[in-house]
């Protein structure tokens, strides 16, 4: 149900607008056609009553009224086609049970009746948002991520002139695969900020609607990016960058836009900057990374991860790509020391193991090479594509585990460290049973944090 607050408004709204002179629209200054005057008939008056008593009202006993004013006006609406002050009570009852399309539907007929009922519906349809908006948010927070789509998509219906609405339903259908759909819901929300309000609007809410739309934007483009639609994603990120050229992650996200498009010497570019940059955040130096060695600029993708690991020692993802990085550059000196500290990070993980062999080999070391693979064959199972996945509430390790040297149904128990910011968040220990040799079983650990997770480390014990 709406808030009393809000509802305490449309129905103090419900009066007839009887003999009312068309006003001057705030929208376009020119004066509303004059329409169809609303008339107070004994239906309306019913609606009306019933409407108000649903405000002075709570729970089960205030939705029942206000369905009995929506049946009143509707009554109205039969009576007489033509009288839009039915349509508008409806409006009202309908949003007193949560049917917002339903109430998009009648207020459109009453304001095409009564050009000048603008004036009324406009606020109510906004605190109709604010209304299916909360409720929305609470279903979701309750885990009925359906109920808040439907409340979500009614939000956007009954007023189309916010953001927040289209961005959740965006948000809703990205995490469903279903891009194209979040794509629509994103344009949404950017040309909701663009279109005009029939109030005038605070500085602080004009900043607060300019950053939503800001936010829209970019996540528009990572989704068209994402969906292989190159061209408007960079559109999107350049003029970003142009307005907020401080943005690292924006620099990023269009370096990494440039390099799908093979435009590597214009990423190159932005990937030099960003290098160079002071101050820069170690995930954007780690997607800077990532980008750089998908061009097969591998030396440079390599001191990217190493200036993420000067700054976040326990990332092991970082210290992992500069293993590999260094192995593409061919770089075999400095990869061992590398590799070897990556160990102490991820020690069952074999193809680390293997890329030490395939250094110490290169370097005409065979003795070392034979202790290393030695100690691979040795691995009482490996551990492969292992990635971490943060929020603020909650780190997750996931991977596989390959059987190796352990014999089959062996507990191998990991202990993992997690960090973040402010130093180590705590531990997690999981068991897991060694498959067979050549077998593969999944890893997955959580622990809940106070902050988002950067790096792990894990132990076997």
């Amino acid at each position: 149900m709406a808030s009393l607050a809000v509802l305490a408004v449309l129905v103090a709204a419900c009066g007839p607008a009887m003999e009312r002179v068309p006003d001057v629209s705030p929208i376009t200054g020119e004066p509303y056609p004059e329409g169809v005057t609303p008339r107070e008939t004994a239906e309306t008056t019913t609606a009306t009553l019933f409407l108000a008593q649903a405000e002075a009202a709570e729970g089960q006993e205030a939705r029942d009224l206000y369905r009995r004013g929506l049946n009143a006006a509707l009554e109205a609406v039969e009576d007489d086609p033509e009288n839009p002050q039915g349509y508008w009570l409806a409006g009202i009852g309908h949003v007193g049970v949560d049917e917002y399309e339903e109430a998009d539907r009648v207020w459109d007929r009453a304001q095409e009746l009564y050009p000048a009922y603008e004036l009324e519906i406009e606020p109510a349809r906004e605190m109709a948002w604010v209304q299916a908006l909360n409720q929305g948010i609470e279903a979701y927070n309750a885990g009925d991520i359906e109920r808040a789509r439907e409340l979500w998509e009614g939000a956007a219906t009954i007023f189309d002139r916010h953001p927040q609405a289209f961005a959740n339903l965006g948000f809703i259908y990205a995490q469903d695969g279903q891009d194209e759909r979040a794509i629509e819901m994103f344009r949404e929300a950017v040309a909701s900020v663009e279109r005009p309000m029939i109030r005038d609007l605070e500085e602080e809410e004009i900043e607060e609607r300019q950053a939503s739309r800001d936010q829209a934007l970019q996540t528009l483009g990572q989704l068209l990016a994402r969906t292989g639609q190159y061209e408007e994603a960079e559109q999107i990120y350049r003029e970003h960058v142009e307005r907020d050229p401080d943005d690292v992650q924006a620099r990023t996200t269009l370096a990494l836009i440039l390099g799908q498009m093979g435009r590597d010497a214009e990423a190159l570019e932005i990937y030099e900057e960003l290098l160079e940059a002071p101050g820069v955040e170690p995930h954007a130096l780690f997607e800077a990374g990532v980008g750089l060695y998908q061009s097969d600029q591998f030396a440079r993708a390599a001191r990217a991860f190493e200036r993420v690991t000067e700054m976040a020692p326990n990332n092991r993802d970082a210290w992992y790509f500069r293993t590999n990085a260094l192995f593409a550059e061919e770089a075999w000196e400095e990869l061992i020391p590398v590799g070897e500290q990556t160990l102490e990070l991820d020690p069952l993980n074999r193809h680390v193991h293997l890329l030490i062999v395939g250094s110490y080999r290169d370097l005409g070391q065979t003795d070392r090479a034979l202790v290393w693979a030695e100690r691979a064959e040795e691995l009482p199972v490996a551990v492969d594509n292992i990635q971490l996945d943060a929020t603020q509430d909650i780190a997750q390790v996931q991977g596989i585990v390959e059987g190796n040297a352990a014999s089959a149904g062996t507990p191998i128990q990991l202990r993992f460290t997690f960090y973040g910011e402010s130093g180590q968040l705590g531990t997690e220990t999981v068991t897991v049973n060694a498959p067979a040799e050549g077998e593969t079983t999944n890893l997955q650990v959580s622990m809940p944090t106070t902050e988002r997770a950067t790096g792990y480390r894990y132990e076997v014990l």
